[in-house]
């Protein structure tokens, strides 16, 4: 009998016969966690999700390996130069047989490797660091943003005026004198509405910045709900009225809730939750960062518009290009970056160093799964595509991750206890209700202040040209 004039990878590489392959990688908790040993002997796999994978497929398809590193220590890829660089680089040069450690699985890579099938979805978040608590003393502008504050001046300080004008001219047009008609049977003003008239004409010059004042401070009384003495004696001038009235006790109920929650809980400085936010942000002198070598640098660098080509253009060359993702956390505490990582990476990362020290992002950005970078046309690759299957399928990845994690909780929070922090749990402890003080209500006290300082001011102001006309006389 004739057998097949061509094999089947996956019957042919079902069993490597104890044959031993060359894996590069890098030190990446919670995916690859290497063993450092003496005598310069290679490192060995310690932990990880993909140590895991990799381990469980040697011993299936009966094969060993040995770890190597890239000299640069980095993920890498094809450069402008032509030069393949970091693991990537290790693989297309035919130094090792294949790549795993987070590696994602990107165009640009894949003219110089062969990829498996995406065995671990991710994507992108950002990481800033924690937005400081809003000083208590002003905590009684908070409610409102600073634009709403101002549009609220001008708003107070232009209806003043509108209702002196509406009720001056009713008192100038309206035919009417306590219920009597003022018109005679010619239709013309009868003496009584002419001298009213007259009146109002002469001592109008006189009086108008007297009433001005008088109406616009009763419509500011109305604004912090309180009683006036304005009289609305035409339906203008009611409809007026009653619009600022609803006006008022809406924005008034709106202030006085927002201001309990800023007075019972902690309030932040705004977060950097997008990357429309970090454009916002550079005016503060924030920068994006990514590490070098990885593909969320790829993309920004290969961009050539958009969202993506305006991050690149507002780069830092001194902050922007950290050479590893521990550097990067620690210049997110100590300099204006905003560093952009994976999502699970990130979380561990800010959980070893301290989770309450960091934010990240609400949403997240460029979707990705990672895989095992192979050798151009090396017929193993689809064996390793169908063992990453069954993985997948019977929750062996998720698993793994889930390992990782709890055994980085479980450290991260016997850490924290030490230091009063059981793994970032101030940030809960800030969000609980507090009775009210002193130091909450400064703001209210400096707002009085102010008013009775300006009060003294002009009072002396008064004081001091009353003398002087007198001094005239």
């Amino acid at each position: 009998m004739i057998g097949p004039l061509f094999l089947d990878p996956a019957e042919s590489y079902k069993d490597f016969e104890g044959r031993e392959l060359i894996v590069t990688t890098v030190d990446n908790f919670p995916f690859f966690k290497l063993r450092y040993r003496e005598n310069g002997l290679p490192p060995v796999p310690d932990s990880g999700i993909d140590a895991n994978i990799i381990t469980t497929l040697s011993i299936y398809l009966n094969f060993t390996f040995v770890v190597v590193e890239p000299a640069d220590g980095r993920w890498g890829g094809p450069q402008p130069d032509g030069t393949v660089t970091g693991m990537i680089g290790e693989v297309a040069g035919h130094r090792a047989h294949l790549a795993i450690d987070e590696i994602t699985i990107t165009p640009n890579r894949e003219t110089v490797v062969d990829f498996t099938h995406p065995y671990f979805l991710e994507s992108t978040t950002l990481v800033s660091r924690a937005p400081a608590e809003r000083a208590r003393s002003l905590a009684v502008f908070y409610p409102f943003s600073y634009y709403l504050w101002v549009l609220l001046v001008v708003v107070t300080l232009v209806t003043g005026p509108l209702v002196f004008l509406v009720s001056r001219g009713h008192d100038l047009c309206l035919p009417e004198v306590k219920g009597q008609k003022q018109y005679d049977g010619n239709h013309t003003p009868s003496y009584t509405f002419k001298k009213k008239i007259i009146a109002l004409e002469t001592r109008g010059n006189r009086d108008s910045v007297k009433n001005l004042a008088t109406v616009s401070f009763n419509v500011f009384r109305t604004l912090v709900i309180q009683g006036n003495f304005l009289p609305a004696r035409s339906w203008p001038l009611r409809l007026m009225l009653f619009s600022w009235y609803a006006f008022c006790i809406i924005l008034y109920a709106l202030y006085a809730g927002t201001l309990t929650a800023y007075m019972t809980k902690p309030s932040y400085e705004p977060a950097i939750d997008s990357l429309e936010d970090l454009l916002d942000a550079h005016e503060l002198g924030f920068v994006p960062a990514a590490q070098t070598g990885t593909s969320n640098l790829r993309i920004m660098q290969a961009a050539t518009s958009g969202l993506f080509k305006a991050l690149w253009d507002i780069t830092d060359p001194a902050r922007s290009f950290p050479g590893s993702g521990k550097e990067a956390l620690e210049k997110v505490l100590t300099e204006k970056i905003v560093y952009m990582s994976s999502n699970l990476n990130a979380n561990v990362r800010a959980t070893q160093r301290g989770r309450h020290r960091f934010h990240l992002a609400r949403n997240t950005f460029f979707p990705q799964g990672y895989g095992i970078a192979c050798r151009p046309g090396s017929p193993f690759t689809l064996v390793f595509d169908i063992l990453l299957m069954r993985m997948r399928q019977g929750g062996l990845v998720d698993k793994w991750t889930d390992d990782e994690l709890s055994m980085l909780q479980r450290t991260s929070g016997q850490e924290g206890a030490q230091d009063g922090d059981a793994g970032g749990s101030r940030v809960l402890k800030g969000a609980v209700t507090r009775t009210l003080s002193l130091n909450h209500v400064q703001g209210a006290f400096y707002v009085l202040t102010g008013g009775l300082l300006l009060s003294a001011m002009v009072l002396l102001m008064e004081t001091i040209g009353y003398r002087y006309q007198i001094l005239k006389m």
